[in-house]
């Protein structure tokens, strides 16, 4: 996701956008859900969510 961001990627957007030319594959808003959900089910460390948080945040 970080280099997604540092490519000029953005947060918004639809879920199927893909990750570019660099990487076809990755779908940042369908990532994001997925991060979202495992927060909501308490999955995540509490470094995770921090990690998450500050990618919100910027």
């Amino acid at each position: 996701m970080l280099a997604y961001l540092a490519a000029g990627g953005t947060l918004d957007g639809p879920a199927n956008r893909t990750g570019g030319e660099a990487d076809p594959a990755f779908r940042p808003g369908t990532w994001l859900r997925k991060q979202d959900k495992a927060r909501s089910d308490g999955k995540l460390t509490g470094q995770q969510t921090a990690l998450l948080d500050a990618l919100s945040a910027a």
